[in-house]
């Protein structure tokens, strides 16, 4: 709760965030490496422009929101627990989830690269 806030004492609260993921960005940390570990790690980390949902789960009840916050925030890319859609409903975009609480995210080696006439083997 007080991430933003640096001197706050740390305040851990579970909340339920739905956001769209804009990009996914590497992250090498070169200074992890020390000789019993010689290969630096690396980190994934994603981009998400927020929806203003009020804390509101979508497993729960019906929840909507009217456009994409401008306020973005990057985020460890381990704390995506579900990927989730939308569609408009009068107006307004009402979150389709689905993945109730036994949902979780598996990222893969495979799942990291990316395919395409264009791709020429990138790997995120």
């Amino acid at each position: 709760m007080n991430a933003h806030h640096l001197n706050a004492p740390e305040k851990l609260e579970q909340r339920v965030f739905y956001g769209q993921l804009e990009y996914v960005l590497k992250c090498i940390l070169l200074e992890n490496c020390t000789p019993e570990n010689p290969e630096p790690e690396t980190l994934l980390l994603a981009l998400i422009t927020t929806c203003d949902t009020c804390g509101h789960d979508a497993t729960q009840e019906e929840v909507c929101f009217k456009d994409l916050n401008a306020y973005t925030e990057i985020i460890d890319i381990r704390t995506i627990c579900a990927v989730v859609g939308h569609i408009k409903v009068r107006g307004h975009w009402a979150i389709i989830d689905r993945s109730g609480p036994l949902a979780q995210t598996v990222f893969t080696n495979d799942s990291l690269t990316v395919i395409g006439a264009n791709a020429e083997n990138y790997k995120l």
